[in-house]
């Protein structure tokens, strides 16, 4: 029975040490027109692997996944990235328990802080360069025919969270931890016998 009970606490040390909880954050995105009153025309995600703090961070330190949809087909994600991403910012912040995102730019007179391509290659995604001076809520939207059909369209982001979320340990180590405890729940009770 000691034997079972070591094997039960070797298991549990291990999934414990092999695969700590990371602490990720999701911010969800609302793209709106300018109104009033102000209409969604656009929603998403943007996922950091790891919540750094407040602060303002280079894109590439970070890793980030990001999903926008626009409906009627049009979407955007990371494949479609024609900026620059070294010179690419994320500013992180909170109020009131609310962490924002923003995306900026590394300096003046850059045309944007992050650019995307849709996959279809026809609409780009601009978010606001700081030499705008808004703030930094602001988007566009432009056709990649710039001609007749072409089209031009600004609005406003927010990206918000409610703090750092858990993310789930390998299903295998996790199980395998449970086990461990449950193991040792079992001598408890034959020992209290």
């Amino acid at each position: 029975m000691t034997r079972l009970v070591a094997l039960a606490l070797t298991v549990a040390g291990v999934a414990a040490s092999a695969a700590p909880a990371r602490a990720g954050l999701v911010f969800n995105m609302v793209f709106t027109d300018d109104g009033p009153p102000p209409l969604v025309i656009g929603t998403g995600t943007v996922t950091l692997a790891t919540d750094p703090g407040d602060g303002t961070f280079a894109y590439n330190d970070l890793a980030t996944t990001f999903a926008f949809d626009f409906g009627f087909g049009l979407t955007f994600d990371p494949a479609g990235i024609i900026s620059d991403p070294a010179e690419t910012i994320v500013v992180l912040s909170t109020t009131g328990g609310v962490r924002r995102l923003q995306f900026s730019d590394t300096g003046p007179g850059k045309d944007g802080s992050l650019a995307v391509l849709d996959p279809a290659g026809e609409v780009y995604l601009f978010f606001e360069p700081s030499s705008f001076g808004d703030g930094l809520d602001t988007f566009a939207l432009e056709s990649v025919d710039t001609g007749e059909g072409g089209f031009f369209f600004v609005g406003s982001y927010l990206a918000t969270a409610r703090g750092p979320q858990a993310v789930p340990e390998p299903a295998g180590l996790a199980l395998a931890g449970t086990a461990g405890l449950g193991l040792l729940a079992a001598r408890r009770r034959r020992t209290a016998a």
